[in-house]
């Protein structure tokens, strides 16, 4: 029995053995398959943690792979966003330093980067999750030359190590400028995430570009730099400049010459009282030319010269370049064409510019108040002041005011305009012209971009009471009586090699007096559809009075002009005496100094024509038919030879006790006698002439009652006839044609 229940515990510590061997096994096992799922996924939780490094570099859309991780190693590639990035990179590191985020060495290879390096690039963070070394290999880079005169492609061979508080930097590389390039060599140091030191050595090759120099520069304990810097260069390559550029503790100048396109000089000293000064000039004497060495679209400018000062006085380097001194700018262009207009534009303007928060704030410059001359335009604006904001990259935010702004025909005023946008390739101005008592408006915008530009000009409605033409509108060819209401609309549209533009011009119950004419009534919306040649599209007007001696009333006349400058006239037939009568149609070229018409009177009853002319107190009987030259001048209307006649004899017999208010007193004698003839005057013919400005009534024939019925001829001259009081109704088609004017609003 001892023995069986030995026998039985030996082989229950067996089993418990061979239990906590199977717990063992499992165990084991669970963690290898932790520890390979760990292992399988470290890549991706790499990469998704060196990607937020980078994103926290300043670079939103990177993303970053790894190809290949090892225990101390790892391969792989990242992007930066559009075309930057990096085509492979060697990180190696311990297992603590990987637990711990850092990095004992970084090898990147073919780097790229969006934005061009240059001395205000941003520092290095200071803390870069790296304890060694960063090797870059075949980087392509770009370097931002000074001015903003372009950038020149740059590829290197870099390394970074840290030191205390910092890193060190060496780099060799190769301009690219010409056929063979230029060698170059960086030296760079940064002291907690700051440049504190930087050197460069240009040494060109037998054969390649004339560029050469040198320079080193530090940064004092109290923020300012000194250094020198030397560098030379003729005949480069790709429209850059030869340039020369020297500066030793705080003092420089610069050179930079475009042949016979453009050239720009800079100083910087000091003054009296040891502070900077700062003196730059550029003068352009291609406008076009220059902005192609640019790489900037083109203006549209010929010829002429452009001249742009520049002054700072009295200001430290402290803090250059994150901080700027006020500048004092001046901008002075003359000769200038615009497109292939002639060349003298003109343009004078000055402002201080500030700079805050990384945009420059402009302000008017004191007792300097700018000049814009147009003369092809008959355009001058004297006191024009600018103020508002320019970011850069070039992006405008302005307000211009002038003082005075004279335009062809219209009165002295003054200018409002906002400007907004890039002036190379999307720049809106928005302007408004307002005159003393605010009688005339003008307003509307200028478009430009880098293919051309548009232009909206709108008159707002000018309500003229007689006598305001010649003081709203002085000099332009307006009769002196003109009233009625007034409004326009002009557009305008340009490329490089073409220009063209159309108007509107609204009249409304507009009227005019000239010598020998009457005009009133007139109503409707003259359409130009081309600007160059000028024309106009076939259109009617409304005209309730025309007065050329014979006040004829209700009519329309259509008007059209080629690009011929031939403007034809074809009138729609008015009423006169209860007849419609036509003035025929005619054309005449714009420029011409008067237009000839012709009136054509149907037979029209005698009693009709002569209560048309103001001839009361008479009863009379015979048919009148005819016709009358009118010739129309700036000076007046004059009638021709010609007349109204009547068709075989007739009768006038005066009423008794009628007068003869008809007749002018002081051009006729003799009335007397001539109200005894006309108390039963008998005629053979009858005829009316407007020659002359007067309107006379000749008669052949006699009274048989006086003088035993002698022959009595007579010339008699009319009064003026009473001014008419009818309203015609405007056609349909003409009153929709002014409302839909009126409703636009672009």
């Amino acid at each position: 029995m001892p023995y069986r229940a030995a026998e039985f515990a030996g082989k229950g510590s067996g089993l418990r053995a061979w239990g906590q061997k199977q717990r063992l096994l499992v165990a084991g096992a669970v963690t290898a398959l932790l520890m390979l799922a760990l292992w399988l996924a470290l890549p991706g939780l790499l990469a998704a943690s060196w990607t937020q490094q980078l994103r926290a570099l300043g670079y939103p859309q990177a993303a970053l792979a790894i190809d290949d991780l090892g225990w101390t190693h790892a391969v792989g590639a990242f992007s930066l966003g559009g075309e930057a990035g990096a085509d492979g990179f060697e990180a190696d590191f311990t297992p603590m330093g990987l637990w711990q985020g850092r990095l004992s060495r970084l090898t990147v290879r073919g780097l790229r980067l969006e934005h061009p390096l240059s001395l205000t690039s941003p520092g290095l963070p200071a803390d870069l999750p790296l304890a060694g070394p960063v090797f870059f290999k075949d980087a392509r880079l770009s370097l931002a030359l000074p001015g903003g005169v372009g950038t020149l492609p740059l590829t290197l061979d870099a390394s970074f190590t840290p030191v205390p508080d910092g890193w060190h930097g060496e780099a060799k590389g190769i301009l690219a400028l010409g056929r063979t390039g230029v060698p170059a060599q960086f030296t760079a140091d940064w002291r907690q995430g700051a440049l504190t030191a930087a050197g460069f050595t240009l040494d060109p090759t037998q054969g390649g570009p004339r560029l050469r120099g040198q320079g080193q520069a530090r940064r004092l304990a109290d923020g300012h730099w000194t250094g020198t810097l030397d560098v030379a260069a003729t005949g480069l390559p790709d429209g850059l400049p030869d340039l020369m550029v020297k500066w030793e503790n705080g003092t420089g100048v610069v050179l930079l010459d475009w042949n016979r396109v453009a050239r720009f000089t800079a100083l910087l000293d000091s003054n009296v009282h040891g502070k900077r000064r700062l003196n730059a000039r550029l003068n352009v004497t291609e406008p076009a030319q220059f902005a192609a060495r640019l790489g900037r679209p083109d203006p549209g400018l010929i010829g002429g010269r452009v001249d742009l000062n520049l002054l700072a006085d009295g200001f430290t380097l402290e803090d250059w370049p994150r901080t700027w001194p006020d500048l004092a700018i001046r901008l002075d262009a003359s000769g200038i064409g615009l497109g292939k207009g002639p060349r003298d534009n003109a343009l004078s303007l000055g402002a201080v510019a500030r700079r805050i928060d990384g945009t420059w704030w402009l302000s008017p410059l004191a007792d300097q108040p700018g000049r814009l001359s147009l003369p092809t335009l008959g355009l001058e604006a004297r006191g024009l002041q600018l103020t508002g904001v320019v970011s850069l990259p070039l992006d405008l935010d302005l307000d211009l005011r002038a003082a005075s702004l004279r335009l062809p025909w219209l009165a002295p005023s003054a200018l409002t305009a906002k400007l907004r946008g890039d002036p190379g390739s999307d720049l809106r101005v928005e302007w408004k012209a307002t005159n003393v008592d605010n009688s005339v408006n003008l307003s509307g915008f200028v478009d430009v971009d880098a293919g051309g530009g548009r232009l909206l000009a709108n008159l707002s409605p000018v309500y003229l009471q007689p006598g305001d033409a010649a003081r709203l509108f002085p000099g332009a060819p307006l009769p002196t009586g003109l009233s009625g209401t007034v409004a326009g609309r002009l557009t305008a549209g340009w490329t490089q090699n073409h220009a063209d533009g159309a108007a509107d011009l609204m009249l409304e119950n507009v009227g005019w007096s000239m010598q020998g004419l009457n005009v009133a009534g007139v109503n409707g919306v003259l359409r130009f559809d081309r600007l160059s040649p000028l024309s106009m599209p076939s259109q009617t007007v409304a005209i309730g009075l025309f007065d050329p001696g014979i006040a004829l009333t209700g009519g329309t006349v259509g008007l059209s002009m080629g690009g011929d400058g031939v403007m034809r006239l074809v009138p729609t037939p008015f009423t006169w005496a209860g007849q419609s009568v036509s003035l025929t149609p005619t054309s005449f070229r714009i420029g011409n100094s008067y237009v000839d018409l012709r009136l054509d009177v149907p037979a029209t009853p005698l009693p009709d024509v002569l209560t048309a002319l103001g001839v009361d107190g008479v009863v009379s009987d015979g048919t009148v038919i005819g016709s009358i030259p009118i010739r129309i001048s700036a000076t007046g209307a004059r009638a021709g030879d010609g007349a109204l006649r009547t068709v075989g004899p007739g009768r006038l017999a005066l009423r008794e006790g009628a007068a003869l208010s008809w007749l002018a007193p002081e051009r006729n004698d003799s009335l007397a006698l001539v109200a005894r003839a006309l108390s039963d005057y008998r005629f053979r013919a009858l005829a009316l002439d407007f020659k002359d400005g007067e309107r006379r009534l000749s008669l052949s024939g006699a009274n048989p009652s006086l003088y035993g019925g002698y022959d009595m001829p007579m010339n008699l001259r009319l009064s003026p006839a009473p001014a008419s009081t009818t309203v015609p109704a405007i056609p349909a088609e003409i009153s929709a044609a002014m409302a839909a004017f009126k409703a636009r609003r672009d």
